[in-house]
């Protein structure tokens, strides 16, 4: 009972902070592509990218390594932090000089260079803070976290729209995101002084060889799972242009939404299905099974949504003739976020059941493949191909994940509601698609209505819906 409480606190949490983050981000991306147009849309979301990019190397793995060893002994806590705290200070730094290094090297106009240089500070203040946000997380304060995530991306979001309203320059959206993470830094500080009394910030040296051994694993599997998403954009931005690269994010922006379920069940979940499997491996599968069921569930209508209706999509959202080249690829990243979604899944299972290098094999290789892909295609289909580089990358991903799940997943998790789903799924998209019998405002409530329908009347046991509905009060009564 009590670990059935501890995933509903985790789920609650990890939902304020993943949508306090990935909400106001969303809408300042839409605000810029909309209004400033994909040239400077391309500008921004490249350096944008590209400071994410260096951020995992910031990072490489000592936020988790900081969690897993604050969890394991708190009391010890205050001298883990202070042993790693300057080796991140100074991997903050390397990568800093990098990023500026390879923004100066690959040129562009004199604004894409700058905006890549205040990036820069983005990405050194928003890794510094992460840091001090693992240290809560080994105490369980996921709330912190959400605060810390919420403060950010509420000041992100306000100065975003004050600086529209006074028609600014995107540079100074830029300066804004720095300001939000130097922000979201000084409170992570101040909230640190209730997990951590009494921290020094002294130098410390002792056992370097032995944390930096431990740090090199976590950081390959983190480094690999998350550079391998954002390669696209960071190739297409070296093949082709500003515009190319606006267009494409413009897309890869509209799926973010969409992520916020999958990314919360993800967040909640980890900790308590590494325990479980270890402890009792029936409740394992069992909470995997009804889980995975929740996430093809959900994404199936979005998929259907996407892949029907993407010229009025793009339309409704971004009202400009300029993104009419963004059609397609909506059409491709339809497919993409069920498969990416699904899969992504399966490689929780392979986390918690002590399979990890599995997934780290898959990834580098992916890496590889994502490389040689993208070389090929993207500078002759541009953003296009950027599109199709992703497609390929994720059934690649999938087709190895269902393979190395084949016992759990296809004796255990597959059954033929799942393929009725799936029929159904595919059969609307293209009626949908090569009729267009239906408006978008009345086919998609339809396409909706038709799966809540299925998952109350068919998909779904009973026993699965009320774990369902069990998790949707507790959110219900946490957020009034």
């Amino acid at each position: 009972m009590t670990e059935i409480k501890d995933i509903k606190s985790n789920t609650f949490y990890s939902f304020v902070s993943i949508s306090s983050r990935i909400i106001p981000n969303m809408l300042v991306f839409w605000l810029i592509a909309r209004y400033y147009g994909p040239v400077a849309f391309g500008k921004f979301s490249y350096s944008h990218t590209l400071a994410n990019t260096f951020l995992l190397f910031a990072d490489f793995g000592f936020d988790l390594l900081l969690t897993t060893e604050i969890a394991k002994n708190r009391s010890e806590a205050r001298t883990v932090f202070q042993r790693y705290f300057w080796i991140k200070i100074g991997l903050a730094l390397i990568a800093l000089v990098t990023m500026s290094t390879f923004v100066i090297i690959r040129g562009g106009d004199f604004d894409s260079i700058l905006i890549g240089l205040v990036f820069g500070f983005y990405m050194l203040f928003n890794t510094i803070a992460n840091f001090f946000v693992a240290s809560f997380k080994g105490f369980e304060r996921l709330d912190y976290d959400a605060k810390v995530s919420f403060v950010m991306n509420s000041f992100l979001l306000l100065a975003a729209i004050i600086l529209f309203v006074l028609n600014q320059d995107i540079l100074f959206f830029a300066i804004a995101y720095v300001i939000s993470r130097v922000l979201g830094f000084v409170y992570s500080i101040k909230l640190s002084h209730n997990t951590l009394p009494g921290l020094s910030y002294k130098l410390s040296f002792n056992d370097i060889n032995d944390s930096l051994r431990k740090a090199f694993m976590y950081g390959i599997l983190i480094l690999a799972q998350s550079l391998l998403f954002q390669l696209d954009t960071i190739m297409l931005g070296i093949f082709k242009s500003n515009y190319e690269v606006g267009v494409y994010q413009a897309v890869k922006n509209l799926l973010l939404i969409p992520f916020i379920i999958p990314g919360v069940v993800f967040s909640a979940l980890l900790p308590a299905l590494a325990r479980m499997f270890k402890e009792s491996p029936d409740n394992w599968l069992a909470l995997n099974k009804t889980f995975f069921k929740i996430i093809f569930w959900l994404n199936l209508p979005i998929a259907v949504t996407l892949f029907a209706y993407p010229e009025q999509i793009i339309r409704i959202i971004y009202s400009t003739k300029n993104y009419a080249s963004a059609t397609p690829i909506l059409r491709i990243f339809s497919v993409i976020l069920f498969l990416r979604s699904t899969s992504d899944y399966l490689g929780v299972m392979l986390i918690t059941s002590n399979r990890q290098k599995i997934h780290i094999y898959v990834s580098l290789t992916c890496i590889v493949l994502s490389l040689l892909c993208s070389s090929l295609i993207i500078p002759t289909y541009g953003s296009l191909g950027a599109g199709i580089v992703y497609l390929i990358i994720i059934v690649f991903i999938a087709g190895i994940y269902f393979i190395v799940n084949y016992d759990i997943f296809f004796h255990s998790i597959l059954n033929v509601k799942y393929l009725v789903l799936l029929f159904m799924a595919i059969l609307m998209a293209f009626l949908a698609e090569r009729y267009s019998f239906v408006n978008a405002l009345i086919g998609i409530p339809l396409f909706f209505s038709v799966f809540i329908f299925l998952a109350l009347s068919y998909f779904f046991t009973r026993i699965e819906r009320e774990k369902i509905l069990s998790i949707r009060h507790l959110l219900s009564r946490r957020l009034s």
